[in-house]
């Protein structure tokens, strides 16, 4: 066998194959925290719980808080700070997209996932 396939790999030398760089994750800024931080936003209650039970049973997954319209999404976000929003886009007071424009100009860091669903009839 050659040397280099035989040599013990060291712990601090474990290579990675998804990210080989020395580049920050782009989710979280500090790596010391493990959990991935998201608000959920979306007008309709059992979609929200729905959620929020799914995300319950990931240790990388922390729900930080829930809105019910485009307009408490914007204030938590401000006030919560998620690294992760899922966002719906028809609610009242405002709309999905009308609360993206704002969160993006005010915290551009946060990420942002448009989640919803769009009925034919």
């Amino acid at each position: 066998m050659p040397e280099e396939l035989s040599a013990p790999i060291q712990p601090d030398e474990t290579p990675n194959p998804i990210r080989s760089d020395e580049t920050p994750n782009p989710i979280r800024s500090d790596e010391t925290t493990e959990s991935i931080r998201v608000l959920i936003v979306d007008d309709h209650l059992i979609v929200r719980q729905g959620l929020r039970l799914i995300f319950e049973t990931e240790d990388s997954v922390e729900v930080v808080g829930e809105a019910e319209d485009g307009l408490q999404g914007v204030e938590k976000a401000a006030s919560l700070h998620p690294d992760i929003i899922l966002m719906d886009l028809q609610m009242p007071r405002l709309d999905g997209l009308s609360a993206v424009k704002e969160i993006r100009e005010q915290h551009p860091e946060i990420r942002i996932i448009i989640l919803t669903t769009y009925n034919e009839d």
